[in-house]
């Protein structure tokens, strides 16, 4: 039963492995349930949601690839992520962290460097991005960034082009997130 409807699922997923238009939609269809029983049953079986357990398996797949020294453009059109070819970027961000609340498994703290964007998403900015990191183990961490204040000129195309500017700014740019693993 729910190994059987994980093991379908997962199958069907890297089957359409590279189809970056392969979605939700798509997997219910395959698995001929509806949006809403496909979602509570996979939630109830492995906490992930749809759109997550496709992403993990994409993941997945593509660190197997890269281990076996396939190239990144190669590894990106084999799993769905799209053609990379478009996107012509470099970035440089070195920062400095101060802690300043480190409470147990919480610290709080500012990230403040400075970054330079080019290629199709050029640009510059130097200041601070508050942040927060959540102990989840002894060497995983999940840690947030929400915000920018600082000197910032049309950084990933976040802005007007040509806009420039000093401030504070919480824009959808400025929230990062993800688990980080510390050796």
């Amino acid at each position: 039963g729910d190994r059987r409807f994980i093991m379908k699922a997962t199958r069907f997923v890297l089957e359409h492995l590279d189809e970056p238009d392969f979605n939700i939609n798509l997997l219910c269809h395959e698995m001929a349930m509806s949006r809403t029983l496909f979602y509570s049953r996979l939630k109830s079986l492995t906490g992930k949601g749809p759109q997550e357990f496709i992403r993990i398996i994409r993941l997945q797949k593509a660190a197997e690839l890269l281990k076996e020294g396939k190239s990144v453009t190669d590894v990106a059109a084999e799993t769905g992520f799209g053609d990379i070819e478009r996107a012509n970027i470099f970035v440089f961000n070195p920062y400095a962290r101060w802690k300043y609340c480190n409470t147990g498994p919480v610290s709080l703290f500012l990230d403040g460097g400075i970054g330079v964007a080019g290629g199709d998403m050029d640009g510059f900015k130097i200041g601070i991005q508050p942040g927060l990191a959540v102990r989840v183990s002894k060497h995983v961490r999940f840690q947030a960034h929400l915000g920018f204040l600082g000197y910032c000129t049309n950084y990933f195309n976040d802005g007007v082009d040509g806009s420039e500017g000093f401030g504070l700014k919480f824009s959808s740019s400025d929230l990062k997130f993800g688990f980080y693993y510390t050796f």
